[in-house]
């Protein structure tokens, strides 16, 4: 039986982002990473003794934990689109105000140039 998932909302300092999304994946994924790759052995060893049943649950366990590597790609995907689309509002919006300003509309004087 697949286990209830469900969404976690939580906030950090648009600075610590990037941060935080390494601190979930390296704490979460590598190490399931790692026990993929153990059970995936064991089920090679195990095919070479002819012994399928057992291979099938170590191959269901390795579906699983790529499952749950896989659920925490996508919300570190969503996160780093977010934080990207945010970034670049920024920037959009930091720079909106000086491309909107156009100089030969300025009154005279308002410039730094002489004219």
């Amino acid at each position: 039986m697949t286990p209830k998932r469900v969404k976690i909302t939580y906030s950090v300092d648009f600075n610590e982002v990037l941060d935080e999304v390494a601190r979930l994946v390296g704490s979460k994924a590598m190490p399931d990473l790692i026990q993929a790759n153990e059970f995936l052995n064991e089920a090679t060893n195990l095919l070479r003794k002819k012994s399928a049943l057992t291979t099938i649950e170590c191959m269901r366990e390795v579906r699983d934990l790529l499952a749950g590597v896989d659920y925490l790609l996508e919300d570190s995907m969503g996160i780093l689109l977010g934080y990207v689309s945010a970034k670049s509002g920024d920037t959009a919006q930091e720079l909106a105000p000086q491309e909107a300003v156009d100089p030969y509309d300025m009154p005279k004087g308002a410039t730094d140039e002489e004219g």
